[in-house]
């Protein structure tokens, strides 16, 4: 196993393997090794382009023994552990990249106002003040992101979504910032004598680890499209079919009508038959078809 944090000086690691391929993610146990199990062994470290002060290396094993007592939990829910440990390092990764785009963000504030050309600082040029509103309305967007899904997970409320959402957001936008940076202080952001090229070599890791940009725009779309149909089937429930027409009794409204997820916080009069029938059926597919097809009655 590649890239493992602090390999060369823990004692005791956790590892996911499959025990029985036919059972698919249920196939998949959490277990405990010790350093010094016959067959387990740490690997070259890895030298890295940031965080290089962060022990990283890998782990080799071979024909590991590990006894039943070393097994993590029920031996079925290995692969939930596994991913709920990383909806929650996603959180820790968006704080960590938030850190290093404020950083960047500070040290281009402070040269920005020492650092003059043609007879005034150049934070009084336009286009740094562009640069910096940009990083400054990023940042705090993605600290608001970052708190917003640590608030979810202490209220032990549902966070995957959300915890995605601020690793990606708040990874990106660090890697976006600290270029910014190297960019406000020109060739003094590329040499070393200046922080900036430091904190952009290691945004860029934020972009990569714990699940890379891609993957997070897999599991928050993944997220979406099941909250798509979950509602899809809470309004077939709440729906009422009546003499081939579906009506949505809404209780603050006198008249009936049809709550259209693909429509937010709009209704339609309830005599489209073809979209309650997708409803009451549960099939997300003939809704989407139907309202892309511009089947619907018009909207009130």
């Amino acid at each position: 196993k590649q890239f493992i944090t602090n390999a060369n000086y823990a004692s005791t690691f956790i590892v996911t393997a499959v025990y029985d391929k036919s059972k698919g993610p249920r196939g998949i146990g959490a277990f405990i090794l010790e350093k010094d199990m016959p067959g387990f062994s740490v690997g070259k470290k890895e030298s890295k382009l940031g965080l290089r002060g962060s022990d990283t290396a890998e782990l080799h094993m071979e024909d590991v023994r590990v006894p039943f007592d070393n097994l993590l939990g029920d031996i079925e829910n290995g692969f939930k552990y596994f991913m709920k440990t990383l909806d929650a390092g996603r959180i820790s990764i968006g704080a960590l990249a938030l850190g290093i785009a404020q950083g960047a963000f500070d040290k281009a504030l402070a040269y920005s106002q020492e650092r003059m050309q043609f007879g005034k600082p150049i934070c009084e040029h336009q286009m740094i003040q562009f640069k910096l509103s940009t990083m400054a309305t990023e940042i705090q967007a993605a600290r608001h992101l970052i708190y917003h899904a640590a608030r979810l997970k202490d209220r032990k409320e549902p966070y995957s979504k959300e915890g995605a959402m601020a690793k990606l957001f708040a990874s990106e936008v660090a890697y976006r910032a600290t270029k910014e940076a190297v960019q406000i202080l020109g060739a003094n952001g590329y040499s070393r004598e200046y922080p900036v090229e430091r904190y952009m070599r290691e945004a860029k890791l934020f972009e990569i680890v714990e699940g890379t940009s891609e993957i997070q725009r897999l599991v928050i779309a993944n997220q979406v499209l099941r909250e798509l149909a979950r509602d899809l089937q809470v309004n077939a429930h709440l729906a009422v079919l009546y003499e081939g027409e579906v009506l949505y009794l809404d209780r603050e409204e006198a008249a009936p009508s049809v709550v259209i997820p693909s429509v937010i916080g709009r209704r339609v009069p309830a005599h489209c038959t073809a979209l309650g029938k997708a409803l009451l059926a549960y099939n997300p597919g003939e809704v989407d078809r139907l309202v892309t097809a511009g089947e619907l009655p018009k909207l009130t």
